[in-house]
């Protein structure tokens, strides 16, 4: 059996292809990840990759407009559609247009081909002004999206009417085009899923500052290139505040002290939460500067919050005779014992030598 396929539509065999890596792509990260909009989106792709495999079959037509470009644009409308709606989370509202656009194709299956490539012809052009003025009036437009619908309503009344293979090639090559956009509008999730899963890993929920793994792992790679000061604060009286006016103010304080030490801190220190009302500094200023941001933080998170800090600082040139592996540890254990010592000798105060 001898198997032809008309040049204009050999790029439209990537379609399938396409749709089935984003549907391995998207089953990967759903079993990774377990979050429902992965597995919605995996049906969604396998399901249009199903509605492409035809294009398998039809490529060997020789005019224009065909069932293969129609199949073709139908499998890229839908995925457009679950990238929209799924992985963009764009509203119901926002969606209509695709929508729209999705049904219109599928109900032409049933007419003409030459009646069913006039009307996604028009119903693209037209769905681009209300696309590009929907956009307009929420500030969300989508330029690409609405250039790429313009060009194919073109290509479609052009290769209908004049040129039919110059158009139909070109009609391909576009369609693959926005495929392959719409693939990467889905890793652009995928993406921002990865950063987000790195940022939660490193930082507190309550307060957004570094957690104690970050200090740990980064107070050891700053301290391997270069001397560092610890500044561990610690707020006072903090149980009794929780017990007198509840959890939820003492929450808040602890979020406005953060905030206050990351002001205080910008460009020369991370701030982390260590544990309970404890905020820890990985500082790559010398002891003494340290000390004067100490005390900054200590003035401003009292005068702001009506709160006080007991505040050890240390700096790793102080410790001796330490491995370079335990040194980053030690310099906030000296730091620590210092807090504790600003702690029993009347708190709300810095010290920063023994």
């Amino acid at each position: 059996m001898n198997i032809t396929y008309d040049i204009s539509t050999i790029p439209l065999l990537n379609v399938a292809i396409l749709l089935l890596l984003l549907t391995v792509v998207s089953t990967r990260i759903y079993f990774k990840t377990n979050i429902k909009t992965d597995l919605y989106l995996t049906f969604a792709f396998a399901l249009i990759t199903i509605i492409a495999l035809p294009l398998y079959w039809h490529t060997g037509e020789r005019l224009f407009w065909s069932r293969t470009q129609h199949i073709a644009l139908l499998s890229v409308l839908a995925l457009t559609l679950a990238v929209y709606w799924l992985a963009e989370k764009r509203t119901r509202s926002e969606s209509l247009p695709i929508m729209v656009l999705t049904g219109v194709t599928v109900l032409t299956l049933l007419v003409s081909e030459l009646a069913a490539g006039f009307i996604i012809s028009i119903t693209l052009f037209l769905v681009s002004i209300w696309m590009f003025l929907q956009g307009r009036a929420k500030n969300t437009l989508q330029y690409v999206r609405v250039v790429f619908y313009v060009i194919i309503s073109l290509l479609i009344v052009l290769g209908i009417v004049f040129i039919g293979p110059p158009a139909a090639l070109l009609f391909s090559l576009v369609l693959v085009s926005l495929l392959l956009y719409e693939a990467v509008r889905y890793f652009d999730r995928v993406v921002n899923l990865l950063k987000n899963a790195g940022i939660n890993s490193m930082t507190d929920a309550l307060t957004g500052l570094f957690n104690k793994g970050f200090l740990q792992k980064k107070s050891a790679q700053l301290v391997a290139k270069q001397p560092i000061s610890i500044i561990f604060c610690d707020i006072d009286n903090f149980k009794k505040l929780n017990d007198t006016m509840g959890h939820e103010h003492g929450d808040n304080v602890l979020i406005g002290t953060g905030r206050v030490i990351k002001e205080l801190a910008k460009n020369v220190a991370y701030c982390c939460r260590y544990g309970g009302e404890e905020i820890v500094v990985i500082s790559i200023l010398p002891l003494k500067e340290t000390a004067i941001l100490a005390e900054k933080i200590r003035e401003k998170v009292e005068a702001e919050l009506n709160v006080t800090l007991s505040i050890g600082v240390a700096n790793s040139t102080e410790i001796q005779d330490v491995p370079m592996n335990e040194l980053a540890k030690r310099t906030v254990k000296v730091a620590d014992m210092r807090m504790y010592q600003a702690k029993t000798t009347g708190k709300n105060k810095v010290i920063y030598k023994d």
